[in-house]
């Protein structure tokens, strides 16, 4: 799997696990979006990495908005979830 240039959606992106794949996958030049449900949590990892798209959800609460991510973000579209 090649691991540059993509467009990546890390739920959880702004915490733990999911923020370290941020860093990591921000730092070899994907286009990064991440989701979370604590607002403040996402614009930390906003102010650490500034191109990241942060995207408040819920990804657990039935009826989530989580496929409209994709607008916008059709190629190389990875995703996982943390």
């Amino acid at each position: 799997m090649q691991l540059r240039s993509n467009t990546i959606l890390i739920t959880g992106g702004a915490g733990g696990i999911g923020y370290e794949l941020t860093k990591q996958l921000t730092a070899l030049g994907n286009t990064i979006l991440i989701t979370g449900r604590d607002q403040a949590k996402m614009d930390r990892a906003k102010a650490a990495f500034p191109k990241i798209h942060t995207f408040r959800s819920d990804v657990f609460r039935s009826g989530s908005d989580r496929h409209s991510l994709r607008r916008g973000h059709q190629n190389n579209f990875l995703s996982s979830t943390f």
